[in-house]
């Protein structure tokens, strides 16, 4: 049997993504079990530790003192202005022995390795200068010639020289002319080549040109390519092409050189029969590369065919160059192109339909697109595309594994297909699914398996709902009056005629509108609403009664949150009042239709939802719009009419993502075809919308009667409710009472043919007074929960539904724009504003200088005021240094002048503080430049293109809070870094949410009610926030609205998880992680061009710390201690292991965690009844097996030691979600509810009732609440309270009394309610509220634990290790990959997931521990793991068998290496042996 190696690396084992940073500074650190340094810290830099973040910015420069001290320590901030490269030195200031040495080996002098770094070099040479005038004071000054040979020296430099070698020449020269007597001679001309092929590939471009005469080779390999009289030399052939082909890239030029040769047909002739499998495969290869650049001549040639003749006998490399010939080809297509199509077609559409290699896919979809682009025109356009191509399209749309830029593309070929042709439109209704490709087309981006379609739209892509849904709009007839879409719109679908299927097309409808509707409320985007409009009109146009009857509810919803919109139009300016009124214009289209053709159907749901008052209502609206005052009183149609006559173009513009260039002859990857242009809609003048506004509701009031009826029954009846509600002698102190008052409410509005609208619920005040009522209760919170919870029962749900539509269409939070004209994507972080800074004071007296006191720079966005001010520091210094050079011009030297040169020196510069101000207010240091100038211009309702196209002032003084300045960073120089936070000062911003409240009021209390229900997220404010948040400059600037940090906060319910948990990444991660983040987000989105740009502002530090196994607890404290409330990424590794990265790092955080939970700490309870933990403890005496809660303190003890643990954790803890570990804990809820509590303004930590206290503690400790619940039933019964013999000491540790003296006080009748409110505080209350104090502070240290408020307690238990994990067969299957050596389809895989599916829960732990270096899988289970988990073969080696080897893994990956086992009970038998031997070391294989 081999050396059991079973956990173990690859020599060649590459980190995981979560390790691949740009930076690696490596700290050893080892402690003794106490916690003492037993070595020393050693500090490795990698030669690019020294790139900073953000790129030179006009002409910012730093300096740094000689000992790698900064005045200013700051994650990010101090490298956003400027591009030079900077030492950090961490060494500790305290003498304590504890210091990291740097260690640089290429620094051969002072300046460090790159002796062009000129801001060094001149501070450095500013330092000798000073430091030679403070000793030299009354000596003669050096002479200022001196100055200039001292630079000179310290910059130096060298030069190379390079000659050409003639011998050469003349080799390559005879090779060539070898080649030309071919056929003499074929095999010399052959080596020839051979010789001619390497060498080529060892010159460059420059090389070709000056030694190789291209036009003389071209034309020799293309006789012999030719040349019948050498058709049978077929190796000579391969190897002629295969020189052309590295010539070609080597030098593209001389691509177009071949072509002129006619080397296409000739090339193509070698592929009409395949008698050397070799020369095919290279003429292909070459071929593709022509067709790169020159694809339009190969399509001209009419044989695209021959190509892919033969696919099946080809490798699959041979496979891809052939249909990427095709595709590239196909790119290139013109309208009287369409034989060569028609010739090609039919052997692409088995290939299509059949293949399953995504590069392959591409390259035919891409071909298809580009066909459709060029000849949708064509009268037999129809023809080409057959119902199984169709459907294969309508496939690719549907499956997960499609790129989305394939899907895109897909869908924009569907709506071609549905645009040109009658034919096809109906094929695409009737004989496909089209419900189920959009449904699974979304599911995609679904977090979890049973998420809904508003949980899951909020994260499909915006481009994926445009195509969908304008691929819905032309799949109908045109709606009769088109207001929002183009009039001359091309589409076969003009006429009514087009349903066939009456049946079929109304079961079309009757799911396809709720998904519209899904998707206009939950998509924020312009387009994607403009979009779902048309087609809901066009729908509606087409759908008969008994379809309609069933949508009616949903659709007047919908149309009744369109109209209450009304104040973003007529609140806004510029481009969003045009945006919202042509939404609006829209909405009331939508209802005109309705009252046309649904009148009476609709009239009931129209009245109870209020939408004729909000009619009426936009009809004075409408003509108050000042078109003066709006500087358009353009009354016209539409302001781009002249760009709507044709409906699909071809997008000739190179800049476009399916558009392709390359110029000076670099040869793309592959051709893209133009984008298709698809024009539905049309852009509405704000003269227009007025127009048509007042139009349309005149219409709709007129069309039904509309004047005051008299009030229904159902009115009266919620009018008698609200009044009872409002009189306050109605009864409301017991639980019978609110019994009484939910049972009215309930009667109210449930009804048994339909429920009250969210319209009514509001309008009628009954919302209000519901709320003002619970509110005002004096009745405990429990009580009140629960008569409510008794009364509804199953109709909690409806109830939430009634709540949620008004909040829908009450709530107008406005998002906010950074005012770019692409809308501030990724590449915004990139962003550059320039300001002008201006002194504000004499700037001579306060040696300033003269060329500070008004200058002009441009600045990363996201840089605060702390840069500006250490830039003018350095600006300062520089100056210094500047008048240092010719100090003979000064005037004679005085005392009153060497006082001020005194109080000049460098480091008296270097202290300097500035204050700023912008529009004459004081900003914040920790304020970005963006931010300040951002939210001056929303609150002053400035249009924000004018804040990057003006230059914005500043001003600056000097601080007069100088002294305490410098005490301040010189206290937080001795600090680690810290995380820079964007919203400290903004964490408890109240806001107004008006008519909004009482429904958000209402909506809390059920929640509080802890009832579970997805009803609770509002999919309209899920949208915003997420559309929000993809302003990553708004974001980083710390200028996002308040809104959507009060709502998240406050009630975080509204939203789901995902999107909390990426709103807490990108508010309190820092900014580093936050360019990781919008990175990762966006690597397949056209903004990762910037991804140079993104690479320097993104960087974090990696810092790897090897500690001991024998102790892994103290050496955790001592690091936590150090760089727990750094921003660096932490990595541990362990001495004498190889293991590196990922793995180790989660079996570190899984081993803390573990120790964390050992009964000898004392910091947790323990109870002698509890049940057995499911974790892997060594033995159970030792570790806590209940859930983890604080055992109350002995307030006669010394506690600080327990204390110093509860402030480690915290740290522990918030290091992990920074860092994004898994952890091992199975914390109580309670734990995390009482944080919460104590860290939310104006509420206590411990409820103010006994039963909700009890509540808690029955989840703490379930016998202990059952004793107190029997106490408190029993509290009048003073002989059943004596019989018990309990004394006021806290139960299970008599040691803690709850009062003085209170072990001699025994429990009776009369002092029962304080023995109970005794016991719950020293539970929940003063007996813990000192540990829960030390944790939040330790995990403050990282970030505030204020932020974890979006979060609910029992979301953090289970990110911290409570999750309940899914290893279901279904589950394994689907998010497990087999590579190299095994297929899904594999017997073994087969096996594998059914053995581990069967594992128990020690088996399961032991198994990811080994896997991946901790015990549980992340949030969201198997499919969280990245990368992804994969099963690769292990090969047998040295004449061993499988059976005889163990299964090894790479941390790092989730990479398993299985042996092919001969059957299944050896494999069990082998991986259990492997994660139970393979526990404890990282070793390599």
């Amino acid at each position: 049997m081999p050396e059991n190696n079973s956990h173990n690396f690859d020599d060649h084992e590459s980190h995981s993504e979560n390790s691949d940073y740009m930076m690696d500074t490596q700290v050893e650190d080892d402690y003794d079990e106490d916690g003492h340094v037993q070595g020393e810290y050693s500090y490795y830099p990698d030669d690019d530790e020294d790139e900073h973040m953000l790129s030179s910015v006009g002409s910012f420069e730093a300096d740094e003192d000689e000992d790698g001290d900064n005045d200013y320590h700051n994650e990010e901030d101090s490298e956003l202005l400027y591009g030079y490269n900077r030492r950090h030195n961490s060494g500790n200031a305290d003498g304590n022995g504890e210091e990291e040495e740097l260690d640089h080996p290429h620094d051969n002098n002072e300046f460090g390795g790159n002796p062009f770094r000129l801001p060094d070099i001149l501070e450095t040479f500013a330092q000798r200068l000073e430091e030679r005038r403070q000793a030299g004071r009354g000596q003669v000054q050096h002479a200022a010639g001196r100055t200039l040979p001292e630079i000179l020296s310290m910059i130096g430099g060298r030069m190379e020289r390079s000659t050409e070698s003639s011998a050469r020449n003349e080799r390559i020269s005879k090779l060539i002319e070898n080649t030309g007597n071919a056929p003499d001679d074929p095999y010399i001309a052959m080596e020839s080549l051979r010789e001619l092929s390497e060498n080529i590939l060892m010159m460059n471009q420059m090389v070709v040109d000056r030694v190789i005469p291209m036009e003389t080779l071209i034309g020799n390999i293309t006789t012999i390519l030719s040349d019948k009289i050498l058709k049978e030399e077929l190796e000579l052939q391969m190897q002629a092409c295969r020189c052309m082909y590295n010539l070609f890239e080597v030098c593209p030029e001389s691509i177009s050189i071949a072509v002129d040769e006619h080397v296409i047909p000739i090339l193509q002739e070698k592929l009409v029969e395949i008698s050397y499998i070799d020369l095919a495969e290279q003429v292909l290869e070459t071929v593709e590369y022509i067709s790169r650049v020159h694809g339009r001549d190969i399509l001209k040639t009419g044989q695209l065919s021959i190509y892919v003749q033969f696919f099946d006998f080809l490798t699959i490399h041979a496979q891809r160059k052939a249909v990427a010939i095709v595709s590239n080809a196909c790119s290139s297509v013109r309208m009287d192109d369409f034989t060569a199509v028609v010739e090609v077609l039919p052997t692409l559409k088995p290939i299509f339909t059949n293949t399953t290699d995504q590069p392959i896919v591409t390259r035919l979809v891409n071909a298809l697109y580009g066909i459709c682009g060029a000849l949708y025109r064509n009268e037999k356009f129809e023809s080409l595309f057959s119902l199984d191509l169709t459907e294969r399209i309508v496939q690719l749309v549907a499956i997960q594994d499609t790129p989305l830029e394939n899907k895109l593309k897909c869908l924009d070929i569907l709506t071609v297909l549905a645009m040109s042709s009658k034919v096809l439109s109906r094929e695409l209704r009737e004989k496909t699914d089209i419900i189920d490709m959009t449904t699974r087309s979304f599911q995609h981006y679904s977090k979890t398996s049973n998420a809904g379609l508003h949980e899951t739209l909020i994260y499909v892509p915006n481009s994926l709902l445009v195509s969908i849904s304008r691929f819905i709009v032309v799949l109908f007839p045109p709606e009769d009056e088109r207001i929002l879409s183009a009039n001359k719109e091309d589409t076969a679908n003009n006429g009514h005629d087009i349903i066939v299927s009456q049946e079929k097309f109304d079961a079309l409808v009757q799911s396809l509108i709720p998904i519209l509707i899904e998707i206009y409320t939950n998509a924020a985007d312009f387009d994607v609403r403009r979009y779902v409009l048309i087609a809901l009109l066009r729908v509606v146009s087409c759908m008969n009664s008994s379809t309609a009857k069933s949508i009616n509810d949903q659709l007047i919803k919908l149309v009744g949150s369109i109209l209450a919109q009304k104040e973003t139009t007529f609140n806004a300016s510029g481009s969003h009042s045009t945006e919202a009124g042509t939404l609006l214009v829209g909405g009331l289209s939508l209802l005109d239709l309705i009252c046309k053709k649904f009148a009476e159907l609709f009239l009931p749901s129209i009245k109870r939802e209020g939408i004729f008052d909000l009619v009426k209502d936009l009809s004075v609206d409408f003509n108050s719009i000042d078109m003066k005052e709006n500087g358009n009183e353009d009354m016209s149609l539409s302001d781009e009419e002249e760009d709507l006559h044709s409906s699909i173009e071809e997008d000739g513009e190179a800049d476009d993502d399916y558009d392709y260039e390359f110029g000076d002859m670099e040869i793309p990857d592959s051709v893209k075809p133009k984008k298709i242009t698809l024009h539905i809609f049309r852009t509405l003048s704000l003269g227009y919308i007025k127009k048509k506004g007042v139009d349309l509701v005149n219409r709709v009031l007129s069309q039904v009667n509309v004047e005051q009826e008299a009030m229904t029954e159902e009115l009266h009846q919620i009018e008698s409710v609200v009044s009872i509600l409002e009189d306050p002698s109605t009864p409301d102190k017991t639980e019978e009472d609110w019994k009484k008052i939910w049972t009215v409410l309930r009667k109210c509005i449930f009804h048994e043919e339909f429920d009250v609208s969210g319209f009514e619920f509001t309008s009628t005040g009954l919302a209000s007074s519901i709320a003002k009522r619970i509110s005002s209760s004096t009745v405990s919170h429990f009580i009140l929960v629960k008569s409510f919870l008794e009364v509804f029962e199953d109709n909690v749900d409806r109830f939430l539904e009634i709540l949620q539509s008004a909040l829908t269409r009450l709530e107008n939070f406005s998002i906010v724009d950074c005012g770019l004209h692409d809308g501030g994507g990724v590449s915004s972080l990139a962003k550059e504003i320039r300001i002008k800074l201006v002194y504000d004071g004499d700037a001579t007296r306060d040696n300033i200088g003269t060329d500070l006191s008004s200058t002009i720079v441009s600045v990363h966005c996201i840089a605060s005021f702390t840069s500006l001010n250490e830039f003018l520091r350095h600006r300062m210094v520089r100056m210094r240094f500047l008048s240092s050079l010719i100090p003979n011009i000064a005037s004679p030297t005085t005392d009153a002048n060497r006082e001020e040169e005194e109080e000049n020196s460098l480091d008296d510069m270097r202290k300097k503080n500035f204050d700023f101000f912008y529009d004459d207010e004081k900003v914040d240091m920790e304020s970005t430049v963006f931010g300040v100038i951002f939210n001056k211009f929303v609150k002053q309702n400035q249009d924000l293109k004018t804040l990057w196209n003006d230059t914005q002032s500043i001003k600056f003084r000097k601080s007069l809070e100088n002294d305490d300045s410098e005490h301040e960073a010189a206290e937080e120089a001795k600090e680690v870094k810290r995380l820079r936070d964007f919203y400290k000062k903004r964490e408890f911003t109240e806001v107004d949410t008006g008519s909004s409240a009482d429904i958000l009021a209402l909506l809390d209390f059920l929640h509080s009610s802890n009832i579970e229900s997805d009803c609770f997220i509002n999919s309209k404010l899920s949208a915003k926030l997420a559309r929000q948040l993809d302003k990553p400059l708004v974001v980083a600037s710390g200028a996002l609205p308040n809104w959507s940090l009060f709502l998240t906060r406050r009630y975080p319910f509204l939203f789901p998880f995902d999107t909390r948990m990426f709103f807490l990444q990108c508010t309190s991660f820092g900014y580093g992680r936050l360019i990781q983040i919008w990175k990762n987000k966006t690597k397949s989105s056209k903004d990762s061009r910037n991804d140079e740009a993104l690479q320097q502002l993104g960087r974090i530090t990696r810092r790897k710390l090897r500690i001991s196994r024998k102790t892994v607890f103290a050496t955790g404290l001592k690091i936590l201690s150090k760089y727990g409330g750094s921003p660096d990424v932490l990595e541990i590794e362990y001495q004498e292991e190889a293991g590196t990265g990922l793995g180790p790092t989660l079996e570190f955080y899984s081993l803390v965690s573990k120790y964390f939970a050992r009964k000898s700490l004392n910091m947790w309870r323990c109870n002698s009844y509890s049940y057995r933990s499911e974790m892997n403890m060594d033995t159970t005496d030792d570790y806590i097996t209940t859930l983890l809660f604080p055992e109350p303190l002995d307030p006669t003890a010394n506690n600080e030691k327990i204390l110093e643990l509860f402030g480690y954790l915290g740290t522990f803890v918030a290091r992990s979600l920074l860092d994004n570990r898994i952890l091992d804990f199975r914390f109580s809820r309670v734990f995390f509810e009482l944080l919460h509590r104590m860290c939310t303004p104006n509420l206590t930590t411990v409820p103010s009732d006994v039963e909700s206290c009890l509540s808690m503690i029955e989840l703490v400790d379930p016998l202990l609440a059952k004793s107190l619940k029997y106490i408190v039933a029993n509290k009048n019964n003073n002989n059943t309270l004596e019989e018990l013999f309990l004394t006021f000491t806290v139960p299970g540790n008599d040691d803690i009394e709850l009062i003085p003296d209170g072990s001699n006080k025994f429990l009776n009748s009369s002092n029962v309610e304080e023995y109970i409110c005794a016991i719950i505080d020293q539970i929940l209350g003063k007996g813990i509220e000192r540990q829960l104090k030390a944790f939040s502070e330790g995990f403050s240290k990282v970030f505030l634990y204020e932020r974890m408020l979006i979060l609910f307690p029992e979301e953090l238990v289970d990110m911290f290790g409570r999750v309940e994990e899914d290893w279901s067969v279904g589950t394994l299957y689907t998010n497990l990959n087999a590579e190299h050596g095994y297929t899904m389809d594999s017997s073994i895989i087969h096996d594998f997931i059914s053995i581990i599916s069967a594992f128990n829960k020690q088996e399961r732990r032991l198994f990811l521990q080994f896997l991946t270096g901790s015990p549980k899988l992340p949030i969201g289970g198997f499919k969280s793991l990245n990368p992804k988990f994969t099963v690769v073969l292990k090969h047998a080696e040295d004449g061993l068998t499988a059976n005889e080897y163990l299964p090894s893994v790479m941390t790092c990956a989730n990479y398993l290496k299985l042996p092919n086992y001969s059957n299944k009970d050896i494999m069990r038998s082998r991986l259990c042996q492997a994660i139970e031997e393979g526990a404890g070391a990282f070793l390599l294989s």
